[in-house]
This record gives structure tokens, sequence and C-alpha cells, in this order.
């Protein structure tokens, strides 16, 4: 198990630019270690923040990840809207 310590959390760096964590950074940090680290593949679980980072990566790099487990993404990525929820759930209990 490798367990990333995202910027702003734990003992990493805490930038107080918010530019330092939009966009697809955070995400590109995940697979820039996988990359160092040499996996081509792997599991990924996130929670909270890394909730939305492993979205993100879902969204942008499938290929690198076997499976990924989501825990608590949190109402600021739209599954607080019903609408936007019966998507993800959708997406989620696809075979592809």
């Amino acid at each position: 198990m490798i367990a990333l310590d995202c910027r702003g959390h734990g003992r990493s760096d805490k930038p107080h630019d918010v530019k330092a964590y939009g966009g697809t950074l955070m995400e590109d940090d995940v697979i820039r270690m996988t990359d160092h680290l040499g996996l081509e593949r792997a599991l990924l679980m996130g929670h909270s923040m890394g909730g939305r980072i492993s979205m993100g990566l879902l969204a942008r790099r499938a290929q690198r990840f076997r499976a990924v487990v989501l825990g608590g993404v949190g109402s600021g990525m739209g599954v607080a809207d019903p609408l936007t929820r019966k998507s993800i759930v959708a997406a989620l209990l696809s075979d592809d």
C-alpha cells in the first residue's frame, strides 16, 4: 500500500495560493507518483479530497487503474443534485 500525502494535508507543503490546488494539478501528482514507482496500473482509493482527485482520474486516466474506491466525495462534486447523482451511480455501475 502506498499513501500519498496530498499537498495541503499531513506533512506535505501547504501552499497558500489556491491555484496550487486547482485544475488537474493534484490528479497529476498521483500520476507522477505512480510513474516514479513504475506502476502502470494500480488500485486506487480516495476519501474526501482524495475522492475528488480519484473521480478526476477516472474521467481522464481510467486506463491507469484496475479499480477505484470512492469514499465520501462530498456534495461539492454534484452528488447533492439527484440528476447528477444518478449519472454518477450509472457510470460507477457500468461494465465499461
